[in-house]
Parts: structure tokens; sequence; C-alpha cells
């Protein structure tokens, strides 16, 4: 699923909403957390993202990743983020 276009079209129209929640990347990866998962995220699990977020800012060919991701603009390493969200065990694996 990681690499699927629709996951990836998934995660673009996941880190759009994430974006127009908040200004702060911690409520940011919150707000998309709790989309997915309808839990609150342990503050462990949104540092490791932030972390991960972090890492991949200016590392991704933006408008290249933003296009696979369905949208005409946007943040290439939160939509990296709100994939990373979509593919966690919890989201896929039911109970």
């Amino acid at each position: 699923t990681l690499n699927d276009p629709a996951f990836l079209e998934a995660a673009g129209a996941l880190a759009t909403k994430m974006t127009a929640a908040s200004s702060k990347l911690e409520e940011q990866i919150t707000y998309g957390f709790r989309q997915v998962l309808i839990r609150k995220p342990q503050p462990a699990e949104v540092r490791r993202l932030a972390e991960l977020y972090q890492s991949l800012d200016g590392e991704l060919d933006t408008a290249e990743f933003v296009a696979a991701a369905g949208l005409k603009q946007g943040d290439a390493a939160l939509v990296a983020v709100a994939s990373v969200i979509l593919n966690l065990d919890e989201a896929l694996v039911k109970p």
C-alpha cells in the first residue's frame, strides 16, 4: 500500500486537511493521526513523525511528489508523513 497510487492520493488529501487544521506541525500531525486512527497520538508518536517531517523537508522533489499525490501544490514532507500515518499497522489491520 505504501506505493499504491490510491494511497498516495489519499495521503495528499489527508495532508491538505492537516494543513488546513493548523499552522503548527505538531497540531497538523495530531489532526491527521486522529482522523485516521480515531485516537490521540502519544507524545513520542508525534515526536517521531515530526522528526520524519524535518528529515524529509527539502529532500523530496516537491513538484513531482505532490503531483503524484494528486495535488497541484502542497507540502511534500507533510504528504509523506500523512502516507506513513495511513500505512501504520494500526490503520491497516483490523483488531
